[in-house]
C-alpha cells in the first residue's frame, strides 16, 4: 500500500508539473522549492469565470490548518494587490516565497462574503516541526482562530484522508486531461473548417486566375484581328492611291 500511494504521489506530481497551460480548469500546485513554500493551495481556473479559485487543499498544509478556507473560494487578494484578474502564473509568483514567512490572501467564499487569513509558507513537514517544537517549550498547540490566521495543525491526517486527498486530486489532473483533450478536439475541428474554407478560397482564385487568362487571351486576339484589318485598310487606301497617281 505504501508503494501505491508513493507512486500515486509521484503520478500526480508529474502530471501537475506538466499541465499548467491555457486550457481550462487550468491546475497549478505550488510545491515548495529551495528555500520557498506555497501555502499548500491547488489552484486552478474556471471557463466563462474571471478569477483563479482554490481547487484543492494540501493535507496538513498552512491552507488547511486555518479551518476556513474552502474548495471553490476565488482569491480576490495577495498582500496589497487585487489580483479578480490575474491568471494561476501570476498568482503562483505572489504566494509562493521564502520558507517561515507570512503571506496575507484574501479569499471571496461561495456565498459572496469576503476574508483574510494569514498563512506561513512551508512544507507540511516544516509546519509540524514548528508544532514540536511550541510543544516542547512547553508551549500549547496552536488552533486556527476566528481570524483565519495561521497556526499549527491539531493533528496529524491519516493515511485514509491523505488517500482520499490523493484520489480527488488525480480526479481533479483527469478532469484536466478530459478538458484538455474537448479543447484539441474544438482545435482541430476549427482547423478542418478553416482548411476547407481556404480550400474554397484557393478554389475560387484558381477560377478567377483562369476567367482572366481567358479574357486576356481573347483580348490579345482581338486586338491581333483588329491590326490585321487595319493592316488591310492600309493596303487598300495604297492600292486606291496608286489608282489615282496612274489616272
Amino acid at each position: 500500500a505504501a508503494g501505491q500511494d508513493f507512486s500515486l504521489r509521484t503520478l500526480l506530481l508529474r502530471m501537475s508539473r506538466n499541465h499548467v497551460d491555457r486550457f481550462s480548469p487550468e491546475v497549478a500546485p505550488m510545491p515548495s522549492v529551495a528555500k520557498q513554500a506555497g501555502v499548500g493551495l491547488m489552484l486552478g481556473e474556471e471557463k466563462g469565470r474571471d478569477g483563479v479559485f482554490v481547487k484543492q487543499l494540501v493535507p496538513r498544509g498552512s491552507a488547511e490548518r486555518t479551518g476556513k478556507i474552502k474548495i471553490g473560494d476565488q482569491i480576490v487578494r495577495v498582500g496589497d494587490q487585487e489580483v479578480v484578474h490575474r491568471n494561476v502564473a501570476e498568482l503562483r509568483h505572489l504566494i509562493i516565497g521564502e520558507i517561515g514567512s507570512v503571506c496575507e490572501i484574501c479569499f471571496l467564499d461561495q456565498h459572496g462574503q469576503t476574508y483574510t487569513v494569514q498563512l506561513r509558507r512551508g512544507t507540511p513537514e516544516y509546519l509540524d516541526s514548528l508544532s514540536r517544537e511550541a510543544g516542547g517549550r512547553g508551549g500549547e498547540e496552536l488552533k486556527p482562530s476566528n481570524s483565519g490566521s495561521w497556526g499549527p495543525p491539531a493533528g496529524h491526517a491519516s493515511l485514509q484522508e491523505e488517500n482520499d486527498w490523493l484520489r480527488a486530486a488525480l480526479r481533479l489532473a483527469e478532469s484536466h486531461v478530459r478538458g484538455s483533450k474537448e479543447e484539441l478536439r474544438s482545435l482541430h475541428v476549427m482547423f478542418e473548417r478553416q482548411k476547407e474554407e481556404a480550400e474554397k478560397r484557393m478554389a475560387m482564385l484558381q477560377e478567377h486566375v483562369t476567367r482572366s487568362d481567358e479574357e486576356r487571351r481573347m483580348s490579345e486576339n482581338r486586338t491581333w484581328q483588329g491590326g490585321g484589318r487595319l493592316r488591310a485598310g492600309g493596303l487598300k487606301l495604297a492600292a486606291a492611291a496608286r489608282r489615282e497617281q496612274g489616272l
